[in-house]
């Protein structure tokens, strides 16, 4: 039987695929669809998940790491044209008012899916080098907006990462498609 770390890094690696899979399946005109004026749609829930992994594959990263996040190497706030009232608190849209949120285009769905598989992939694979006496390290966390540990981090992680997937099964639900969980 697995230990408890291979089982929560595999379950973030499922919740990616499953994010993916679920975005992947559906329009850009679906990803940009919102049940509510206020609601948020896939694709602002899909960044929002990407995002916080970029900055945590960065973050929960041993030291000494000479990586940089996607969003900034790539200028994607620029190319996408995203003005810094969405950014929130720690970047990622955290603690954005949803009258906010509601006035941001999504970009185009490739380059939105794009980000989402990059970022996805940068943060497990930041995941995988974590061993258990990684878990305890310090480290004062932007996206978290407090000093934290690489275990804190990785469980926050993996519960943010599904709350948002049972968001997105919801909205994908609300446009009358059937999600994963509805098999």
């Amino acid at each position: 039987m697995a230990d408890a770390l291979e089982l929560i890094k595999d379950r973030v690696r499922l919740a990616h695929r499953q994010a993916l899979s679920l975005a992947e399946s559906v329009t850009a005109d679906q990803l940009a669809w919102r049940p509510t004026p206020r609601a948020h749609s896939i694709a602002w829930t899909l960044w929002h998940i990407a995002r916080c992994a970029d900055q945590l594959s960065i973050e929960m990263a041993a030291s000494g790491t000479d990586r940089t996040e996607i969003w900034a190497s790539d200028d994607l706030a620029r190319r996408w044209k995203l003005e810094p009232a969405v950014f929130g608190i720690n970047g990622a849209g955290t603690e954005v008012s949803d009258d906010v949120a509601a006035t941001v285009a999504p970009p185009a769905r490739d380059e939105l899916l794009g980000y989402a598989r990059r970022a996805f992939e940068a943060e497990e694979s930041t995941v995988d080098a974590i061993d258990a006496k990684a878990l305890a390290r310090e480290y004062d966390s932007g996206l978290l907006q407090k000093r934290t540990t690489v275990g804190e981090s990785l469980l926050i992680c993996l519960t943010h990462e599904n709350r948002h997937l049972g968001e997105l099964e919801y909205v994908k639900g609300l446009l009358g498609l059937q999600g994963t969980v509805s098999r």
